[in-house]
């Protein structure tokens, strides 16, 4: 039997989807301090009414860090100094996401930084839509999305309430300059 290319397509999509979201065998979220001379960077991507099923692939500096899936995070350590944040510019994000806008962050030693993502619409216009033989008017924009640091916090500090839930996901293997560390 064969499969028509459209179905197989669909399958292959939808398979690929799924392998972003935590099994039962992730780790649940744990903030541990970050080690001597370095910050801790938490970047999450908790479930929401706007979230999509599609990973969200984040980089940093413009190197790739880690695929996030829905209610997933990284933790990576960094030296300090100032970074930029974003989601890959690529199509798949700019349809689920938003046209990327990269978070520049100053990272501290000793500290912690918990970052979730944005969704911003600007330039809102009047249009249309039909359906069925219905004139439907509404409104449109431009949709970006980014990354919002939600709490910095030093030794004895709690993390956001977002991220209880959360699974980890590791980051990169070949991403240098940091220390990936659960």
């Amino acid at each position: 039997m064969r499969i028509p290319v459209p179905i197989a397509c669909l399958l292959i999509l939808g398979l690929s989807a799924c392998a972003g979201l935590p099994g039962a065998d992730s780790a649940q979220f744990s903030a541990s301090p970050p080690k001597p001379g370095h910050a801790a960077v938490y970047i999450g991507r908790p479930h929401g009414w706007n979230v999509s099923y599609i990973p969200l692939s984040v980089e940093l500096d413009g190197r790739p860090l880690a695929q996030l899936g829905i209610n997933t995070y990284t933790r990576i350590e960094l030296p300090p100094g100032t970074y930029n944040l974003a989601a890959a510019d690529s199509y798949l994000t700019k349809i689920t996401y938003g046209m990327p806008r990269a978070l520049q962050m100053k990272v501290e030693a000793g500290k912690s930084y918990f970052v979730l993502p944005t969704r911003s619409v600007e330039n809102v216009r009047p249009a249309i839509e039909v359906i069925g033989k219905n004139v439907v008017p509404t409104q449109t924009g431009d949709v970006y999305g980014g990354f919002a640091v939600q709490i910095v916090v030093g030794a004895g500090n709690a993390a956001p309430s977002e991220f209880a839930q959360l699974s980890y996901v590791a980051p990169e293997a070949n991403f240098g300059g940091s220390t990936a560390v659960r």
